[in-house]
């Protein structure tokens, strides 16, 4: 029986390894694509050219005309702006940029181009903090 159970485990050390292999070989791929092939969002004055796809990088035009909608979400680094549109959605983080500055650049042009307003400070507030502030304003 001891016998039968080193050989399966065997099997299963080596469906490790190669598992491993597989992924490591994928991940070698994937950072020699991202240092080979540039992906640049490109805004002009029609549209937003965002690059999408795998392994073949293809270009999505997004014109502003057709944003039905632009939300932003997170804090910080983590800040995303999901822009709407009748064709499916498009993310844009504020990570893809050296700094903070440029993603809120990017998007008051985007909020300009497509005439959506949108404040400065747009941040979902958590349930939480939603019903301390109700609670807050009883005492008031």
């Amino acid at each position: 029986m001891f016998y039968l159970a080193r050989d399966f485990a065997g099997v299963i050390f080596d469906c490790l390894i190669a598992l491993s292999v597989v992924f490591g070989i994928f991940g070698v791929i994937m950072l020699a694509r991202r240092l080979l092939f540039s992906r640049m969002l490109e805004l002009t004055d029609e549209a937003i050219l965002y690059p999408r796809g795998f392994p073949k990088t293809r270009i999505i035009i997004v014109p502003y005309a057709d944003i039905l909608r632009i939300v932003n979400h997170g804090e910080g680094d983590q800040t995303v702006l999901t822009a709407v549109t009748g064709r499916g959605t498009f993310a844009i983080t504020a990570s893809y940029f050296k700094k903070v500055e440029n993603y809120h650049a990017v998007k008051d042009f985007i909020s300009t181009k497509s005439s959506i307003a949108m404040p400065r400070n747009d941040r979902r507030e958590s349930p939480k903090e939603t019903l301390n502030k109700a609670e807050f304003s009883n005492f008031n």
